[in-house]
């Protein structure tokens, strides 16, 4: 029924363009062209959904046709007509798009190079959509094993957020987010030497534009610790997980971040400081128990097996009193053997990401 519906969709607008033809040859082409370009993209667009490709590449031979007009009309850059710049950008990222699931990349490579004399014109939902596309493309690339083609279009997607001005917003905010996270995943894997100066160029540049995000915060970490070699900076990697446990939004998965991430730092000094401020700023004000008993649990362990200081011990005495103070109920058993698993913290992190 929907391919009939798709296939229906099609055909209307087909008769509706015979229909309008002497408009395309009057003065006005321009406006004709962009009326028809809007109509035509939302059927590709939902006979792509569909995976009816034959529907959408037909509705794509049209848009060439209305595109080449907008294209072929003088323009400058100062008096760019921004509705036929955003109509351009939505029908090339639908090509690109149409390409990548027609399996012909060097299709899509040249879609996408189509765009380049009109990039610094795109709009906030231009840029949007198309870093979507591009974040689409990287990923099933990447899914498949082509790593080296689907980071390039990864960093694609990056660039053209990194380059947009102004404040990101929320969607905008999250994709890049997800395609640094792909990239550093990718990156981590391979060989990181080689790459350790893109990863902390890239890293850098999303923090700029979103703030400490717990998943950024938790790469820079991950890059100190496997350039261990380079020189590992206890007071840098420290620093860090502060700015993770300070970060707005702490979540169940920033919490498994940052523990495990004490608990590597723990293997070069002492976390208490960090550990405490955990305690304290998260787990017992949220009454979560397991949160409570997971960081009890480290704080103890890391008195005494890393640290021989009354004063410390002394400090930990105090710090167990506080809670002890504070709590409202005992723990139960399950909630016990939870906090003591120890082996759990590494093995959650990864799936906190």
């Amino acid at each position: 029924m929907q391919r009939l519906v798709l296939h229906s969709w099609l055909l209307a607008f087909l008769l509706f363009h015979l229909s309008r033809l002497g408009a395309t040859t009057s003065g006005n082409s321009v406006f004709e062209a962009e009326y028809l370009l809007e109509l035509v993209l939302p059927v590709t667009a939902a006979s792509m959904n569909d995976s009816e490709l034959g529907v959408a590449r037909l509705a794509m031979q049209r848009g060439a046709t209305y595109v080449n007009i907008l294209e072929s009309t003088p323009n400058t850059r100062d008096c760019r007509n921004p509705q036929a710049t955003r109509l351009q950008a939505a029908y090339y990222s639908l090509r690109i798009l149409l390409s990548w699931k027609e399996d012909r990349l060097d299709v899509a490579e040249h879609m996408f190079s189509k765009i380049d004399p009109i990039r610094r014109d795109l709009d906030d939902s231009s840029v949007e959509n198309l870093a979507n596309v591009l974040q689409n493309v990287g990923t099933d690339l990447i899914s498949k094993q082509n790593l080296e083609s689907g980071l390039n279009w990864l960093r694609r997607g990056h660039h053209l957020l990194s380059s947009k001005t102004g404040i990101l917003s929320p969607k905008a905010k999250h994709l890049h987010l997800a395609i640094c996270n792909i990239i550093m995943q990718v990156i981590t894997k391979s060989n990181l030497q080689e790459s350790i100066g893109e990863a902390r160029s890239i890293l850098d540049s999303v923090l700029s534009r979103i703030g400490d995000h717990p998943v950024l915060l938790h790469w820079q970490l991950v890059i100190l610790h496997v350039t261990d070699e380079c020189g590992f900076s206890e007071e840098a990697y420290a620093s860090i997980i502060q700015r993770m446990i300070l970060s707005p939004g702490f979540s169940e998965n920033t919490f498994h971040l940052a523990l495990a991430h004490l608990v590597r730092l723990g293997d070069k000094c002492s976390p208490s400081e960090l550990l405490d401020e955990l305690l304290f700023r998260h787990a017992l004000p949220g009454e979560n128990a397991i949160w409570l008993g997971k960081v009890v649990f480290l704080r103890i362990w890391t008195t005494f097996n890393v640290i021989y200081s009354h004063e410390e011990y002394r400090k930990l005495g105090d710090v167990v009193e506080k809670v002890h103070q504070s709590i409202r109920r005992h723990l139960s058993w399950v909630e016990v053997e939870a906090c003591q698993a120890q082996g759990d913290i590494k093995r959650s992190s990864s799936g906190a990401i």
